[in-house]
């Protein structure tokens, strides 16, 4: 069926999505060398083919919510257009390090030189020469070329990450781009895959949502800085497609390492449980135990000793995150723990670090509570169903965004970039959408897509309307993901009766 201009939705959509693809994809494939070029022609005849090949296949109703609209659909393709501009931008600077005029927010000097990714692919390398991984002055002051190399923080398993970049090259450019293919491609496949699972008019929405979640700054600044928070959401996600398909042994295996490496993914295995959804359970279990013992077979077990006697001592004190309560931190940290030195920065007396600490393991010890609740209280809910996907799904986000907040330290960089993707679910589900809802939704977005981090010089205090600003956008957050899970209950209340 034509529509719009002449040409079917499905095809509009599948093509927007590629032109965002096409850039990480190219400069990942010119990094491992071909040249720049070659690739990006390869990539964009394969993005033609596979459009060609695959939109026919699509669902019929994923074109429902622009299908003789193109006013709206005008808009949807400028903000596709603007997204696709950004993502070249991007893309450029992560294939040319001296390109850092193209990076996200190229006027912080922060983000010009900053790269998450570092941790992982140098814990890696010094992993095997006894060195402690998780002692700050390994990292401190080194750089790699241009960019500084960060600490790392993360759970041993997690360098399997690092040495697999650096078994594909040693060169820590080529990592960078080789990640931000692989980043970028399962954020939109998992985006993609979640929607067309939902189904349904809710599950179009998602899909042709997709770009304003790629668009936020947060989603692109996570990118670029090549943090693993926007690949624990895609593939847990992920995972729990699987699972819900059946397919156990894959989703074992991704949402395994999530577990293992950055922990917070954790509460949907409880989640599952709590559904009796063993299978997936019992392979998630078995993966991390899997990964862990891969890891100590590579690295040794020096790295598993100096993470349970080094390292969680400092991150329970919040000695690991040294830096937390500087006065510039505050308006940055997403965290339960930031919540409250917002409040102690804003001169709201009994905001000590000690009680700092006490509620965010308080808040960790809730949010193991809220996930077996959620799994008891939809265990009689058919897995899968299609009338419940949608809150399902909305479920699984609000858990990982909850859990994720327990960390000590969350910056603004990428903190709700999981908030905005349950954001979007939030707004498919609504059976009326009218311009009150749209204008409250667009800012919103612009609320969590906000980042404060790299305005103020180390040190400098944050003046009180940032600190009131975070304030509200945390709050505004937390809140989202509340009214995700009461939206969710309704409805798998409504299909269980």
């Amino acid at each position: 069926m034509r529509g719009s201009f002449g040409i079917d939705p499905r095809v509009w959509l599948l093509s927007g999505l590629a032109t965002l693809a096409v850039p990480p994809a190219a400069v990942g494939l010119a990094a491992l060398g071909l040249p720049l070029a070659v690739a990006g022609a390869a990539v964009v005849a394969a993005a033609v083919a596979v459009v060609a090949v695959t939109w026919r296949r699509l669902p019929d109703t994923i074109g429902q919510p622009v299908r003789g609209r193109p006013l709206l659909l005008a808009v949807w393709l400028a903000m596709t257009v603007v997204a696709a501009t950004q993502t070249v931008r991007l893309s450029t600077f992560i294939h040319d390090v001296e390109q850092a005029h193209l990076s996200v927010l190229p006027e912080r000097d922060f983000f010009r030189k900053h790269a998450c990714l570092s941790a992982y692919t140098e814990a890696s390398r010094i992993a095997p020469s006894g060195k402690n991984v998780y002692d700050p002055s390994t990292y401190m002051g080194r750089t790699i070329g241009r960019l500084e190399v960060d600490l790392f923080q993360y759970p041993p398993a997690f360098l399997l990450l690092g040495g697999s970049l650096r078994a594909i090259s040693e060169d820590f450019l080529a990592n960078r781009a080789v990640w931000f293919l692989v980043q970028a491609l399962a954020f939109l496949a998992a985006a993609l895959a979640l929607a067309l699972w939902i189904g349904g008019a809710a599950g179009a929405s998602a899909a042709w949502l997709i770009p304003a979640i790629w668009l936020g700054t947060t989603t692109l600044l996570t990118l670029q800085l090549g943090n693993f928070q926007i690949s624990a959401f895609s593939w847990s996600i992920g995972a729990m497609l699987l699972a819900a398909g059946g397919w156990a042994a894959a989703a074992g295996a991704l949402l395994g390492f999530c577990a293992a490496g950055k922990l917070f993914p954790g509460v949907l295995v409880l989640y599952m449980a709590m559904r009796q959804q063993w299978r997936p359970v019992f392979a998630t279990a078995a993966w991390a135990a899997i990964w862990l013992a891969v890891a100590i077979a590579w690295f040794g077990m020096k790295p598993q000793w100096d993470f349970l006697l080094y390292q969680v001592p400092r991150i329970q004190s919040g000695e690991a995150f040294f830096w937390i309560d500087d006065a510039s931190a505050a308006p940055i940290n997403y965290s339960v723990y930031g919540f409250v030195a917002r409040l102690r920065a804003l001169g709201v007396p009994g905001t000590t670090r000690d009680v700092g600490n006490g509620l965010a393991s308080l808040y960790g010890a809730s949010i193991l509570l809220l996930a077996a609740y959620l799994g008891w209280r939809t265990r009689r809910v058919p897995i899968g169903s299609a009338g419940t996907r949608l809150s399902e799904a909305m479920l699984w986000l609000a858990l990982l965004n909850l859990g994720s907040l327990r960390s000590p330290f969350v910056p603004d960089a990428y903190a709700l970039v999981g908030t905005v993707w349950l954001g979007t679910l939030v707004v498919a589900g609504l059976e009326r959408r009218t311009i009150g809802i749209a204008a409250v939704a667009a800012v919103l977005w612009l609320a969590f897509t906000r980042v404060f981090d790299g305005l103020l010089p180390d040190g400098v205090p944050a003046p009180t309307w940032m600190l009131v600003a975070s304030l509200l956008i945390q709050v505004a957050a937390v809140s989202v993901n509340v009214v995700a899970i009461r939206m969710a209950l309704h409805k798998s209340d409504g299909v269980r009766s």
